[in-house]
């Protein structure tokens, strides 16, 4: 196979090409609002205080914000014009009802986003963090330059309302965020204390957070989230600013780690009382020990059995891992008395403390037992100075694997030798002004090893040329110089994986340079290898260009736009219809003899939303430009999210239909189609539980299958804090409704589904009321309780919930009548992959029969 390749957005696929490979082998918003007075623009560095504990928050994707007027596509800009730098992130503040909220406290902050970044970019080091206020309109805006290597975190706060979160992954230069019009909900607080099973408090310190399934709608929108700190004599604690709706509450301490505490339901202007209880060891007879390893995090745990504790009396105890934690280990039910912990992993240098009692805990910094002797030279063999020294494991399966050992600006350590290393292979990666890069292997690395390497840097080759699209050239395109790497001669799931490591390794390792306005670019300083050279205006029209060598002809290329076309037209819906959240899409049509070809098109940055405009009043729309082919056209309802707990969600593509295809080679073509007869409507729902509004639960109404409809047929929406919530767009047809909490405890579908004509609009309005008791689960063949056990229980559509039951082996229950099944869970601790051996039951149980069950034997996981 010859095929050039090129490494595109990565990160984004690996869940994607995991999934892919594990199901083979078994088997908007307003309209932009104008300029608001309030602009915050850099200002004098400040510190900030480093977070006690770990931020839980599952990353998550960031939506584009489209406005209900046109949505700008993404193209090369073939003119010459100004680059500005500055990003911009704005948005309008609402009180519940609508009217604007002036005075609302908003404050920006800026982290690194992760290390792969920070190593390609560099971290900036006079960034300070901003605040603003809404002015009398409700409006606000942040004006910045953003670090690239930067996440960033907004929070909104006012006296009597609940705080409002956001998080973006990145706020890109040049660019306009909106996080629309956002409705603040009145607050509610929980006040509680962390205590024991017999209702006694445990003391701290405590670090308490509650996080809400409320969130805002539009761009970077994030869960709100409250925190607190017990003193370590108390037990209490008080959050605050919560919205209404469900919150799940989770309290840490150095101790303990993670403990779970009962989701609650908040209220506007109530104060709720809940506790968080301790199920866990004595810790008044328990020693904890947190290993840490910096800067290689990726090593922060000993082996098991190396990390040990010695008693005066010469006994010897092993640490066993804390439940729940990554790098806490505990020494439990221990005596009175004076005690020493040791490490003695020969990965590490020899660590302990002494002086330890029951009831403390301590904290290990891991020193690597390897080093390195570094020696960096010039062609002339003279001493390079200064540099930057990154290190780089080899055949590991973690990630991040590459780790910057020397800033270019930081003073060089005594004699060359970078100590603290953990043993195994490695490469050192150097970087210096005026050099090419330079990379050598270090096979092989021993503990209690000084190797002494030498690197010898040259002054590498120039790599230049044009960005072209046809004859004319792209002013200030971006463009990348990527180490090539070249297919494996054979592809099975394992050397894919293989392949797709090393081009995620190339693209931490590519270059970036901005062509000006006559289209030119040039990378200089470029080391001896193969490279491909990329200019990206969408993920439908790339230009790339390879593998080069270097050092060869590599001035004066030519990185030519492939030939592309833009189709154009008109939506044509029912009179007076809103096209609002729809979409027009393109999707290339391609036949693969070979099966892995659409894998390689997504390695190369070709798979991903195209940029698409739509008028939402009158329809017209536009879409590219893309690469020339013919594309099947699709009208699409959108993404949606459904949340999984209160850390984590998916997204999914909606329901689309089909509006045939067309042929794209040059310029625009015009396409009008008519999609009055599966215009979509909406699903308008008010739902109450237990005769109160239903907030925060998740709504996913799925459509029957129909011919010539594409994608998934579910939609989702999430109820606000009235219960209510407009779910679409939905096509016509039969639609029927699920309802769950956002924790996944029980799960409740309507009695009937409802048939929703195209254009229209159906209020649906559901009570849902839970039955509370008890279910006593007993083992299959003594009959005896099965306490504290994991089980599954499985709704009549197929959900399955995560429960354990009590000490007496009774399963709490708060559900909705029906039918249920019950499993034992795999005992992996994996989900069940069968669940046809449940055991079904009726809840609650018909009147005079017994609330038990006999639980079959764990089915597999999978």
């Amino acid at each position: 196979m010859k095929r050039l390749v090129v490494v595109g957005a990565l990160g984004v696929l690996v869940l994607v090409l995991i999934a892919w490979l594990a199901l083979r082998k078994l088997g908007a918003g307003d309209a932009t609002s104008a300029a608001a007075e309030n602009v915050v623009i850099a200002s004098a560095p400040q510190e900030r205080e480093e977070p006690e504990v770990p931020d839980l928050a599952a990353e998550r994707a960031v939506p584009s914000v489209d406005s209900p007027e046109m949505v700008p596509a993404r193209v090369a800009v073939t003119e010459p014009q100004e680059q500005p730098s500055l990003a911009e992130l704005r948005g309008r503040m609402l009180d519940p009802d609508g009217a604007p909220l002036a005075g609302v406290t908003l404050e920006l902050r800026g982290a690194a986003g992760n290390q792969e970044l920070v190593q390609k970019y560099g971290e900036p080091k006079d960034w300070a963090d901003r605040e603003t206020q809404s002015d009398a309109e409700g409006r606000f805006r942040f004006v910045f330059d953003p670090p690239l290597a930067f996440q960033f975190f907004m929070d909104a706060r006012a006296p009597g309302f609940a705080r409002v979160s956001w998080r973006f992954f990145q706020l890109p230069p040049a660019q306009v965020t909106d996080v629309g019009d956002v409705r603040m909900p009145r607050a509610g607080s929980i006040r509680g204390r962390v205590v024991d099973e017999r209702g006694a408090p445990v003391t701290g310190p405590w670090n308490v957070h509650a996080w809400s399934a409320w969130k805002p709608e539009g761009a970077g929108a994030d869960m709100s989230s409250a925190r607190a700190r017990t003193e370590a004599e108390r037990a209490e604690f008080l959050l605050e600013g919560l919205p209404p709706g469900p919150a799940s509450l989770r309290a840490h301490s150095n101790m303990t780690n993670w403990i779970d505490g009962p989701v609650v339901e908040v209220k506007p202007g109530e104060e709720l009382v809940a506790d968080i209880v301790y199920r866990g060891p004595d810790n008044s007879r328990r020693i904890t020990v947190t290993t840490f390893n910096r800067p290689l995090y990726v090593f922060s745990n000993p082996e098991p059995g190396t990390l040990k504790l010695l008693g005066a009396d010469g006994t010897t105890r092993v640490a066993e891992r804390v439940a729940g934690s990554s790098q806490s280990w505990s020494f439990e039910n221990l005596p009175p008395g004076t005690y020493t912990a040791q490490i003695d992993d020969p990965r590490f240098l020899p660590w302990s403390e002494a002086g330890l009692s029951p009831g403390q805990t301590a904290k290990a910094q891991l020193v690597g037992a390897s080093a390195i002797a570094l020696t960096v030279l010039g062609e002339d063999g003279a001493p390079v100075e200064p540099y930057r020294m990154r290190l780089r494991y080899r055949n590991v399966t973690f990630q991040p694997d590459t780790f910057e050992l020397r800033r270019a600006d930081a003073a060089a350590p005594a004699h060359g030798t970078y100590s603290a290393l953990v043993p195994g292979d490695c490469s050192v990666i150097v970087e210096a002004a005026g050099y090419a890069s330079g990379s050598v292997d270090v096979d092989a690395l021993a503990a209690g090893e000084t190797r002494a390497v030498e690197m010898r840097l040259s002054r590498g080759s120039t790599v230049s040329g044009t960005v072209l699209d046809g004859s004319a050239a792209v002013a200030n395109a971006l463009v990348e110089l990527v180490p090539f790497v070249p297919e494996p001669a054979q592809l099975d799931g394992t050397t894919f994986q293989n392949y797709f490591q090393a081009r995620r390794a190339a693209a931490n390792d590519a270059r970036e340079a901005r062509a000006d306005a006559a289209g030119r670019f040039e990378f200089s300083g470029v080391p001896a290898g193969r490279y491909v050279l990329t200019s990206r205006v969408n993920s439908g029209l790339i230009a790339k260009l390879g593998p080069i060598e270097c050092p060869g002809a590599t001035e004066g290329l030519e990185l030519r736009l492939p030939p592309s076309g833009t189709l154009s037209g008109r939506l044509i819906g029912p009179e007076g219809a809103s096209f609002e959240g729809l979409q027009v899409k393109l999707q290339l049509r391609v036949t693969d003899a070979d099966p892995w070809a659409s894998h390689f098109r997504s390695l190369d940055g070709l798979r991903g939303d195209l940029p698409s405009e739509l008028n939402t009043t009158t329809g017209e729309f536009r879409v590219g430009p893309v690469a020339a082919g013919t594309y099947a056209v699709s009208l699409s309802s959108g993404k949606f999210e459904i949340p999984h707990g209160f850390d984590g969600s998916s997204s999914f593509e909606g329901p689309s239909i089909s509006l045939g295809e067309v042929e794209l080679t040059s310029g625009v073509v015009e396409r009008d189609f008519d999609v009055r007869a599966e215009f979509p409507g909406w699903l308008e729902l008010d739902i109450t539980l237990d005769g109160l509004p239903g907030a925060g639960l998740v709504v996913v109404p799925s459509s029957e299958l129909v011919k010539g409809r594409l994608g998934s047929n579910q939609i989702a929406a999430k109820l606000d804090e009235r219960g209510s919530a407009r779910c679409g767009p939905a096509f016509p047809g039969q639609w029927s409704v699920n309802v769950r909490p956002i924790d996944g405890s029980w799960s409740w579908t309507a009695p009937a589904s409802v048939a929703l004509a195209p254009g229209t609009r159906l209020r649906l309005r559901y009570d849902i009321q839970l039955v509370r008791g008890a279910l006593r689960v007993l083992d299959p063949t003594s009959g005896e309780p099965l306490r504290d056990h994991a089980v599954f229980l499985v709704s009549g559509n197929g959900n399955l919930m995560r429960k354990s039951t009590g000490p007496t082996g009774e399963l709490e229950l708060a559900i909705p009548a029906g039918s249920f099944g019950l499993l034992d869970a795999p005992a992996d601790g994996d989900w069940p992959f069968d669940t046809r051996a449940a055991v079904p039951f009726d809840w609650p149980a018909p009147q005079g029969q017994a609330q038990e069950l006999r639980l079959p034997p764990a089915p597999k996981g999978g």
